[in-house]
């Protein structure tokens, strides 16, 4: 996505070398695991948070008198919420729970586990309501813009979007923005595959410096798909396996806050209710 939102400014960017750049800046961010949180929290996040922000109130305030009503979707609702599971923010927030919760654990060692449920619930209702602000915002402004983004692709709408609102000069905000998104998301996975790699891989017979340089060759070689073909090869699977990993947040909310059991039959049932429905319709 941040290769694509450039190349919407800069048609020169090489992909393999941005690929690497990007790599050797999320080793460095990603190589002292104890300040990740600290990095994301205090720096990142609020940088983020800004920009974004920035393009939704130029955008809402300065946009044209209202958005276009008409669709050519008969359930926008439904198509958004499939359309949602190519760009993956759920399996990402899985990867971020567990070092939040890890850091929570820390801070907590001395309660019972859950009393950490309070300031979570109290993150996730600061998260929640920021991410609602974002989405509703960006739907508001791409709605009042959709005769100039026809024809434009997934990955490079939000670069469009930010270079109608705030004209070439706001490109900057723009890559930022996208950027620190990314950025913010690819320090947690990397960090959670790198010790996926040293504990589970090669049972701790290798080093956590090492397993994140085979993490980062691995994501260098995926980067060469381009977004487009990466949710090309997941789409199918991504399908399959949403619906049910809904169903598994539920439930162990439910487990958690009113020891609700059981979890993985409802998780079990819901991939197969999937896969009949979507052989069906196919």
């Amino acid at each position: 996505i941040t290769y694509s939102t450039l190349n919407v400014y800069v048609h020169s960017v090489n992909l393999f070398i941005f690929s690497i750049l990007s790599s050797l800046l999320i080793f460095l961010f990603s190589w002292k695991r104890n300040n990740i949180l600290n990095i994301i929290g205090s720096i990142l996040s609020p940088v983020l948070v800004l920009s974004l922000f920035t393009i939704i109130i130029k955008g809402v305030f300065f946009s044209p008198e209202k958005p276009v009503a008409s669709s050519p979707v008969h359930f926008p609702f439904l198509y958004g919420l499939e359309e949602g599971y190519n760009t993956m923010d759920l399996l990402a927030a899985f990867f971020f729970s567990s070092l939040i919760y890890q850091r929570l654990s820390v801070l907590y060692r001395n309660q019972h586990q859950r009393n950490l449920l309070v300031p979570i619930f109290r993150a996730s209702i600061v998260g929640a309501s920021l991410l609602s602000i974002v989405y509703i915002g960006f739907s508001y402004v791409a709605a009042a813009y959709s005769p100039s983004l026809d024809g434009v692709s997934v990955d490079k709408l939000l670069g469009k979007i930010g270079k109608i609102v705030l004209g070439d000069s706001g490109g900057l905000v723009i890559c930022v923005c996208i950027a620190l998104t990314c950025l913010t998301t690819a320090i947690a996975l990397t960090v959670i595959s790198s010790e996926f790699i040293q504990e589970k891989v090669f049972r701790g017979k290798v080093s956590y410096e090492l397993a994140l340089v085979i993490t980062l060759v691995i994501a260098i070689f995926v980067s060469s798909f381009k977004f487009t073909g990466i949710v090309h090869y997941l789409s199918p699977v991504l399908q399959l396996v949403y619906p049910s990993l809904l169903v598994l947040c539920i439930l162990n909310i439910l487990f958690k806050t009113l020891n609700v059991r059981p979890v993985k039959t409802p998780v079990y049932i819901s991939i197969a209710i999937t896969v009949l429905i979507k052989y069906l319709y196919n």
